[in-house]
């Protein structure tokens, strides 16, 4: 029976064959679907926003673009065309969906000729919805995308290489690690929309009671097994933390490989590896973290982990910083005497993080109209208006210089926005950057749960999922 990969991979590569062939044909008088209109020439001047940031107050006051105008050079547009995005998991929130459509009112307010309208669909949907969408020949022009999609998309040959529909002038305004990160050889498969980064946040009470500084959280990984040790002799109640990183995580903290440059081979069974699952076992042999989990992570870690640092069970919580808001609604007593510090480095030096961006499909009838979307879409004040609305950060260069970040603030939300855009410069996506990221997951949390179950050592653990990886990353596509 094929795997749900295999099925997905082979739908994808028949549908990118008709789309190109249908390509191939060229524009008729045959009236199409409004996502599907015949290409335009697009203005060269890329779309550029006010320099006063908008405020968020009101929908309105969220998106103050204005869109320069197209240079004398620049070909007309022939034709009036329909850009259409997705987004997936905003809709429902009235000030996200306020945004969103306002996004979309604004840029056809400055160009006249072009219609946009904004969809939202939930979590995986997406990519479903997509396929079924490129089969139909209604392809959306823009889809909002994190990176492991991103590239299961682009190892099929289903999305655009944007190196090759932007400017370098639009390059230019992105953070290097974030534009890059969905790349595949020199083809760049998507513009970075919004950053989610881990900071440390910790219980200045356990940190007393435990005759620690509660000024001076850990900084390193070894300060994070010492703070440990301590917090377990003196208070015999708590934890010293409870890891939610994955090993893609684990190995962007340690700076050990998973995969080989090419992402055609596993990497996984590496000396620093199992270094670093030892090191795990000498935390669960002495009781420092919670084991009641199936392994490192699945599923239902981060709200475990949310429920024992509420209860006052966890001195630290290696997170994002999106956790204090629900902290300061849930556990007031926990929260008032909660500190914020940056994340808890390894010898990489880097900060995990969680990339969101826009992919153009090669199926989208508009590929250069589409692309100035996506940029206008993360431009610098289109991001910073949506940064005031989340506990997100920007992943362009100037939005990230806003007061709204450097001088936030001094209460909980705003020491964690200064903590976190300082770690913009050395954050780094942490997902596994595969085209088969699904099933490699899947099999290494099986095969870990036995690890963390006892039922076999750290090294086993390794060499097993090494085989099932490179047995996965081996398999032919259909």
């Amino acid at each position: 029976m094929k795997s749900l990969y295999t099925k997905f991979a082979f739908v994808v590569a028949l549908l990118v064959l008709v789309a190109t062939v249908m390509a191939a044909c060229g524009p008729t008088d045959t009236p199409v679907p409004p996502t599907a209109a015949p290409t335009v020439a697009a203005p060269t001047t890329a779309p550029t926003t006010a320099a006063a940031p908008p405020t968020a107050t009101t929908a309105a006051a969220t998106v103050a673009p204005t869109m320069a105008a197209p240079t004398a050079t620049a070909p007309a547009v022939v034709k009036p065309i329909t850009l259409t995005y997705w987004t997936h998991d905003l809709k429902g929130n009235a000030k996200f969906e306020a945004y969103l459509n306002g996004l979309a009112t604004a840029y056809t307010a400055a160009n006249p000729s072009v219609t946009v309208v904004w969809q939202d669909y939930a979590g995986t949907d997406i990519r479903t919805k997509l396929l079924a969408a490129i089969a139909s020949g209604s392809a959306p022009d823009v889809v909002n995308f994190n990176t492991a999609f991103t590239l299961q998309f682009a190892s099929q040959g289903a999305l655009s290489d944007l190196s090759t529909l932007l400017d370098p002038s639009q390059k230019a305004m992105y953070q290097p690690g974030p534009l890059t990160s969905a790349n595949i050889g020199t083809a760049q498969y998507y513009v970075p929309w919004y950053i989610t980064l881990f900071v440390t946040i910790y219980n200045k009470a356990l940190f007393t009671q435990a005759g620690l500084d509660p000024n001076s959280p850990p900084k390193t990984q070894d300060d994070l097994m010492t703070m440990s040790q301590a917090i377990v002799a003196k208070t015999n109640s708590a934890y010293g933390f409870q890891s939610i990183a994955s090993i893609s995580d684990e190995a962007a903290i340690m700076g050990f490989p998973v995969l080989s440059p090419d992402m055609t081979k596993s990497a996984i069974n590496n000396p620093q590896a199992l270094a670093r699952l030892q090191w795990y076992d000498t935390l669960k042999k002495g009781n420092m973290i919670p084991t009641t989990k199936i392994g490192l992570t699945d599923d239902t870690t981060y709200d475990e982990a949310v429920k024992n640092y509420e209860a006052g069970k966890l001195a630290v919580l290696l997170s994002g910083a999106t956790l204090l808001t629900q902290v300061q609604k849930d556990a007031p007593s926990v929260y008032a005497t909660t500190g914020v510090a940056p994340y808890v480095l390894g010898p990489s030096g880097k900060v995990p993080a969680s990339i969101q961006g826009f992919v153009v499909p090669k199926a989208s009838a508009n590929q250069k109209p589409a692309a100035d979307l996506a940029v206008f879409l993360t431009n610098d004040a289109n991001q910073l208006a949506f940064d005031h609305l989340a506990n997100i950060l920007p992943s362009t260069v100037k939005a990230s210089q806003d007061a709204f970040f450097t001088q936030a603030g001094t209460d909980l939300v705003g020491q964690a926005k200064i903590v976190q855009t300082g770690e913009l410069a050395i954050a780094v996506d942490s997902g596994l950057h595969s085209p088969s990221a699904d099933a490699l997951q899947k099999a290494q949390e099986a095969e870990f749960a036995k690890w963390w179950g006892g039922q076999e050592d750290a090294q086993t653990a390794l060499t097993n999922t090494d085989a099932a990886w490179n047995k996965i990353l081996s398999a032919p596509a259909q």
